[in-house]
């Protein structure tokens, strides 16, 4: 009884040390993956999904049609809540795929995933980046711009 006393001792030692192997490792594999846009385009090329530049839905609009297109992201994008989910998706996504898949069409899965959400991300980043340089002002000649002066000094 002393003896399997003992050997389950050594038993929850050893699970211990593992279970804080395990957890350095999701740590370690959370700081690393804090910047995933290597990652994503790794997965991209490795699955063979798209890319952004597969992506243009305004191609086919109106200029009005598109400047209310890109007021709708805009909203989209600059909603805080939005940008949260999309961050904790993709950190649970790689999280999953590096340390709980059972086998490789898991992985693929949950990298698909994360190719998915960020494609979605990059692309609402792109139309706000389009809209800001639209609301852009037109720039307005300072006071001293002379008109008529053909050379500057």
């Amino acid at each position: 009884m002393i003896k399997l006393f003992k050997r389950w001792e050594e038993v929850i030692d050893k699970l211990e040390k593992l279970l804080t192997a395990v957890s350095k490792l999701q740590r370690a594999v959370r700081k690393e993956m804090k910047s995933n846009e290597a990652i994503v385009e790794i997965n991209r090329h490795q699955i063979g999904l798209i890319e952004l530049s597969d992506v243009d839905t305004t191609k086919q609009m109106s200029d009005s049609e598109r400047k209310i297109y890109l007021q709708k992201a805009e909203s989209i994008w600059a909603n805080d809540v939005f940008q949260k989910e999309v961050g904790n998706i993709i950190q649970k996504q790689m999280e999953f795929a590096v340390c709980q898949t059972s086998g490789q069409d898991q992985t693929y899965i949950a990298r698909g995933t994360i190719n998915g959400v960020s494609l979605l991300h990059e692309r609402l980043e792109e139309l706000h980046n389009e809209y800001q340089e639209l609301s852009k002002p037109p720039q307005v000649p300072g006071k001293d711009f002379d008109r008529f002066k053909m050379i500057p000094e």
